[in-house]
């Protein structure tokens, strides 16, 4: 009972010391900022070839500095999405606690680096086993399946990494908890001396709260402003005057007071089940003929260093369009790619193992377009002079989007 009750007040005076560093204003935002930056890292570590190709393509600058507040406000969104996207949060923010203890504790007793080195190694371990656990928390990957596709596959091999994933993650969770537990009884020790010394100087409490109350206002304007600027970038601008970039790509009643724009890549399997919710007679009665909404896609290519075919499936919509068949064309090579390729996990991002779509011959497009009924012979030559490549190019530069599906919906 006595050890107990030992351990209970060992716990006590370690969430102690921890409130009582945090309630210095300096170690709170060190706390916020080494959570924030420690998610950023382990989410562009897990995701970097997704943020990678991103960053090395032809984006303006101006959505390659965004690409961070993007990042930020996917992982808050993932929080409260999935489990792996909470579970980011928690571990980042044990693992900004326990950075900003590790500071706290290096700065009051520089001598002692047994305690330091100790602290430094479990997060080190906490973090590692984050990383391996969380894999892409966006696109649902796992970088634990290829040691256990070593001993199972298939589903198998999928359950075993889930089960696997959750272990490392909790392993990941226990250490960072050890780690503060072991480090908030040393910030406990320092704190009480703090304590002291406040009592002697109880007039300084005044400023201090001062900073404590300006530096909360800074930093919501910080992020407010950061959050706005995100918001309000320039992807809609240009949606502005109402008119369609490609008269063939635009359906409905051009006086209807709300736009439901569809930046859309024939490649991207989200686009798919959009395209599958718009092709109904539901949406065409009661939206398009009822003039309620002009409904737009807009062909783009900004995903063609990662996903194969993009372009040429561009190159297809605006020569399906020259023969006034966009969306008849639109209608039938869209479910066809679904059934071929996403339906059977590939060119997904959704599954343990994503495989990419091969790169299709001009065949496969010309199908559709003999379906249609268009002109096989004009649709070749313009697939292959590809007329349409700097409209395409400047279309993508002009979105100003950084992923596919990106909607754009304005009006009432």
């Amino acid at each position: 009972m006595n050890k107990i009750q030992h351990k209970r007040e060992q716990i006590k005076s370690a969430l102690l010391g921890l409130g009582r560093m945090l309630v210095l204003p300096k170690y709170f935002l060190i706390t916020i900022v080494a959570s924030v930056a420690f998610a950023m890292v382990i989410c562009f570590a897990i995701n970097a070839n997704f943020y990678g190709p991103l960053m090395m393509s032809q984006l303006p600058i101006l959505d390659k500095i965004a690409l961070p507040g993007s990042m930020i406000i996917d992982i808050f969104k993932q929080s409260f999405t999935s489990l792996n996207g909470a579970l980011l949060l928690v571990v980042s923010l044990l693992q900004g606690l326990s950075i900003t203890v590790v500071i706290f504790t290096a700065k009051k007793n520089k001598r002692n680096e047994q305690s330091v080195t100790r602290q430094v190694g479990l997060s080190s371990l906490a973090s590692v086993a984050a990383a391996i656990g969380l894999g892409c928390v966006p696109c649902g990957t796992s970088l634990i399946l290829p040691l256990v596709a070593v001993f199972f596959s298939g589903t198998a091999a999928a359950t075993a990494a889930t089960v696997a994933s959750t272990i490392v993650l909790m392993l990941a969770l226990l250490l960072s908890l050890f780690s503060l537990y072991k480090s908030g009884q040393i910030a406990f020790i320092y704190t009480e001396l703090a304590k002291q010394e406040e009592t002697m100087n109880r007039q300084k409490s005044a400023g201090i709260a001062i900073i404590w109350v300006i530096s909360g206002i800074v930093i919501t304007g910080i992020v407010a402003l950061f959050i706005y600027g995100i918001v309000n970038r320039p992807p809609n601008r240009h949606i502005g005057d109402n008119k369609p970039w490609n008269e063939k790509m635009s359906q409905g009643s051009a006086e209807a007071k709300n736009v439901f724009i569809d930046y859309t890549d024939y490649f991207c399997s989200f686009c798919a089940e959009v395209e599958a919710a718009t092709n109904t007679e539901f949406f065409k009665n009661d939206y398009l003929k009822s003039g309620k909404v002009r409904y737009e896609h807009r062909v783009v290519t900004l995903l063609k260093e990662i996903t194969n075919n993009t372009e040429t499936g561009a190159h297809a919509a605006f020569c399906a369009a020259d023969q006034d068949k966009y969306w008849q064309y639109t209608h039938d090579i869209v479910p066809r790619i679904k059934s071929d390729y996403f339906d059977k996990g590939i060119g997904v991002k959704n599954v343990a193992v994503p495989k990419k779509i091969p790169a299709l011959p001009l065949e496969y497009f010309l199908t559709s377009a003999k379906n249609v009924g268009m002109n096989e012979s004009k649709f070749s030559d313009c697939m292959t002079k590809k007329p349409h490549q700097k409209e395409i190019d400047n279309n993508t530069q002009k979105a100003l989007v950084t992923w596919r599906e990106w909607l754009a919906i304005y009006g009432h």
